[in-house]
Parts: structure tokens; sequence; C-alpha cells
């Protein structure tokens, strides 16, 4: 005896299932489930000049014209403070120290205060003590109007850099090419392809100012730079971010990369 109830339908993924592949330049069927987009997400870097890193000395110069109100001249822990920020600054501009260098220097610096006690007390020479001795007597004067205009004037200079760099030296990651924005030089572009990015951290002061850092752009083979981008600030904050987006980025294994010959003259964007 026949049942009067309908025959059930199936199920979606039966149906789906059950029809014929669909062709590249076919029209898929009516209720498929199209795949979704990839987002596009992308991430922006600003390469700057060493003069990023002089930022310390403008915010103390505004510090201390308040602190040095409240406080009675000579104004001595400002000078202090403000000189070996001087120095700090310097050393970030003009020399790259990397880890292992900054590591032997505490060590050197270590031993070196060890050998001076013994020195001191197992052999009575007082001459370190007297190298210290003259520092602390030393009664630096800090003005508060000079450190003002100073950085009123490092302010106009900073704001001219900042500005440079969001217009000659704007990058821009994305899952499929690494882009170049420069004013009145065009816009150079990487096809991802199986390049390699990298984070370098070649000086310990400039992670330590900014947590600034150098993004490189190698071949597949890493046998030659493709493109470097120099003190990026937070870049340890935002490596993340980027190693997600180069991860969405799929290609086929084995697959040429045609940059990646060594006898193709190494050329720096």
């Amino acid at each position: 005896m026949e049942s009067n109830q309908p025959e059930s339908t199936p199920t979606t993924a039966t149906a789906t299932a059950a029809q014929p592949a669909v062709g590249a330049g076919a029209k898929p069927a009516a209720g498929t489930a199209l795949p979704k987009k990839s987002g596009g997400e992308r991430i922006v870097l600003y390469s700057y000049p060493p003069l990023i890193y002089v930022w310390p000395l403008i915010v103390l110069g505004y510090l201390f014209w308040f602190t040095c109100g409240v406080t009675t001249a000579p104004h001595s822990v400002e000078a202090w403070v403000y000189i070996i920020t001087t120095v700090v600054v310097l050393l970030t501009m003009g020399i790259d120290v990397n880890r292992n260098m900054a590591v032997f220097w505490v060590i050197v610096i270590t031993a070196l205060s060890f050998c001076v006690l013994w020195l001191r007390d197992a052999k009575g020479i007082v001459v370190f003590d007297q190298i210290g001795h003259f520092f602390g007597r030393l009664q630096p004067q800090y003005s508060p109007e000079f450190g003002m205009i100073t950085s009123i004037f490092l302010s106009v200079i900073y704001a001219i850099v900042l500005a440079s760099a969001r217009i000659n030296d704007k990058w821009v990651i994305s899952q499929n090419e690494i882009e170049h924005y420069a004013m009145f030089r065009g816009t150079n572009s990487l096809g991802r392809g199986a390049k390699g990015v990298s984070a370098t951290y070649r000086d310990f002061f400039e992670l330590i100012v900014l947590l600034a850092g150098d993004v490189e752009v190698r071949t597949a083979q890493g046998n030659r730079v493709l493109a470097r981008m120099k003190n990026v600030p937070f870049l340890a904050l935002r490596m993340r971010k980027i190693d997600r987006i180069l991860a969405a980025y799929a290609f086929t294994a084995g697959a040429a990369d045609e940059e990646s010959s060594e006898n193709v003259e190494e050329e720096v964007l």
C-alpha cells in the first residue's frame, strides 16, 4: 500500500553533491553557496630617517619646563637626566649596537665596576674614586628656557620628518603584493610569490627607544634583498599582523620566482 505522504526533499548537501561540476565560465546554480572572498587585510608601514629617535629630548624639554617651576635652581637632576638622554639618543642615531654587543657592553661595564672596587679595597688605588668624585662635585645647571626653545625647534623638524616619510616612504603590505608609494617617483610593487619577509632589529637602542626595526623582503632562497623598510616604529608590536597577512597567501610549491636569480643585479626599493 502506497503511502500518501509526500517524498522527502533531499538535504542541501546531498543536492549539491549530486549536481554536476560547474565549468569555469558557467554560472553557479541557484542556492549554491559561493566561497567567501578574501577580506583583503593589509597593513601600512612608514620608513623614517634616524631623526625619528630624537623624540625623548622633545618630551623632556616640555616636561622640565613645568618641573623646574616647582624645584629650585640649579636643577642639577634635570640637567643630568637631559645629558644622559642626549647621549642615548646620539648612540641610537649614530651607532648600531646589536643584541650581542649590548650584552657584551653590560658584562664589560659590570666587570670594570667590580675591578674598580677590588683595586680600591685590596690595593688602595683610588684613582677611579677620584674620577667619580670629580663628576659628583659637578653641578650642571639646566635652563628650562633652553630646553623649551630646543624642543620647539625640534618639534618643527620632527613634524617635517613625519610628513616627509608619509609622503615618500609609505609601504602597504597585503596578501598578494608589497607596494611602495613615493610622491613624484611613482609606485613600486612586488608580487608576493615565494618571497620571504622578516623583521630585523639591528640596534638595541632603536628597539628600546621606539620598539623600531627594519623589514626586509628577500627572494625565496634568501640570497638577495628586494626591498628594505628602515626605522619602522613599533615594529615589534606589528609583526604578528604582518605574519598573519602573509600567511594568508597561498602559492604553488616549487613555483619559479623570477626575482630569485643570482645573476640579476641587486636592487633595493
